[in-house]
């Protein structure tokens, strides 16, 4: 996301081993390092953003309603009245968007309000409507762009990329038809949110370190659901006890998904084009080993910002990437919950599959089809279905589902859309089935072996 100066011709000098490996090694430890506390498990970027969120207090609902409101009302007023600027101008790159991305904004925004002010249409008021929204997924998602795109440079402006790429290209290559840098991509997901493991890889696309299909096979079965969330997920499911053996299963299905869809189509089909020239200094060269490791992270961070360029670069993409994504990550999610709990939409889409599942002597059916269903709107909802089950059986399956499922379109779609990457909607329909139906016996195969 930060801009780079172009590679020359010549190979730069090794920058010194200190500017590789202070902010490398912080990164590391913000972004993966493990904490527990009492009975509760995390990673320090979790810590960080507790500690935000509670500096913050009660203000979190006046700066989410901000941030909100200037990207709305931003968007609607240089519509109207602004000439079209630059296209790497700030405000374009902030407000510059189409009518539907507009609406949904605006939307957003209106829902947030409503809250806020207790007023307006009492459906956008209820607890499992607009106040779950707000509370739960926009006070948290604001609070977590904020510290990691803030964050998220010491992962991919000082060589740590490339050091584990070095080490991790045999492993990735073999199983995933991926370079090693992917390995990064991946552990920030697990360890401090989806959404900044999936602008990491954003970010390295635009910058030509991967093709189209490394790009979006990365961001289809590596942007996972983090550590902290997934915890979040097995609470409100009421599968705490089970957690360990959950998380396993969880990730036994990833793995196994990640293997067959970067070898089927539609990921595989892409093609091995790149955004921009690749960098000189590759980490995905012939070299391995901690040598080559260590002499191509030096390199890349011979070319990282200084502390201005850093700060400078880091609150922009805040600004961006918050001002395209927040609005309507809220709006999306709003009209999943309208659909699921104040309509008969998810009960007639559902309808074929918990025929099935009552035939099959399922107790539940209609609930347990609308949560396998629900997680394209937004991966908190199979786990409120969840929730409502007394079989912990399938309180299991369906909280596995909210995380193996990886695809939704309250954050990861409205994300892929609005990147270069050139996956659309029906795409992402298509590899969220594939998902579901690579994940499921996996997770079923692990309840039925877990659960009482």
């Amino acid at each position: 996301m930060l801009a780079i100066t172009a590679p020359t011709a010549s190979t730069p000098d090794p920058a010194p081993p200190l500017r590789f490996l202070l902010p490398a090694a912080l990164g590391a430890v913000i972004f993966l390092g493990p904490v527990v506390t009492g009975d509760r498990q995390t990673v320090v970027f979790g810590l960080i953003t507790d500690a935000i969120h509670a500096l913050l207090g009660s203000a979190i609902n006046e700066v989410l309603l901000l941030v909100i409101g200037v990207a709305a009302i931003g968007a609607l007023l240089v519509a109207l009245i602004a000439p079209k600027g630059p296209e790497d101008a700030l405000v374009t790159q902030m407000f510059r968007t189409s009518w539907p991305w507009i609406l949904l904004r605006l939307f957003g925004f209106a829902v947030v309000l409503c809250v806020y002010l207790d007023a307006g249409p009492a459906l956008l008021r209820q607890p499992d409507t607009g106040i779950t929204v707000v509370r739960d997924i926009g006070q948290n998602v604001v609070v977590i762009y904020f510290a990691g795109l803030l964050l998220m440079p010491l992962l991919t402006e000082y060589g740590l990329m490339e050091f584990a790429g070095t080490l991790c290209r045999p492993l990735f290559s073999r199983l995933f038809r991926l370079p090693g840098r992917a390995a990064i991509d991946t552990l920030t997901s697990i360890a401090a949110a989806a959404a900044i493991g999936l602008l990491v890889t954003i970010s390295q696309y635009r910058r030509g370190y991967y093709s189209v299909r490394e790009a979006c096979i990365i961001a289809c079965n590596f942007s996972l659901v983090a550590i902290p969330f997934t915890l979040l997920i097995a609470k409100v499911a009421r599968i705490e006890s089970l957690f360990f053996g959950w998380y396993a299963a969880v990730l036994t299905a990833c793995v196994l998904c990640a293997m067959i869809l970067a070898r089927i189509p539609p990921l595989a089909r892409l093609p091995d084009t790149h955004a921009a020239t690749p960098p000189t200094v590759s980490t995905d060269s012939e070299a391995q080993g901690l040598a080559a490791a260590w002499r191509a992270a030096r390199l890349r961070a011979a070319s990282a910002p200084g502390p201005r360029a850093y700060l400078t670069g880091a609150l922009r993409n805040f600004a961006i990437t918050a001002s395209g994504v927040m609005g309507p990550s809220l709006a999306v999610a709003t009209l999943a919950a309208l659909l699921l709990f104040h309509s008969p939409f998810m009960t007639t889409l559902t309808l074929p599959l918990s025929l099935v599942l009552e035939a099959l002597g399922t107790t539940d059916a209609q609930a347990i089809a609308n949560g396998m269903t629900i997680g394209f709107a937004d991966q908190f909802l199979p786990a409120l279905v969840a929730a409502q089950l007394d079989s912990p059986f399938w309180r299991f399956v369906l909280a596995g589902l909210a995380v193996t499922q990886v695809i939704f379109l309250s954050e990861f779609a409205l994300l892929m859309l609005r990147s270069p990457l050139p996956l659309g909607l029906g795409t992402l329909f298509v590899l969220f089935l594939l998902r579901t139906v690579i994940t499921l016996p996996v997770l079923l195969l692990f309840a039925g072996w877990l659960t009482p």
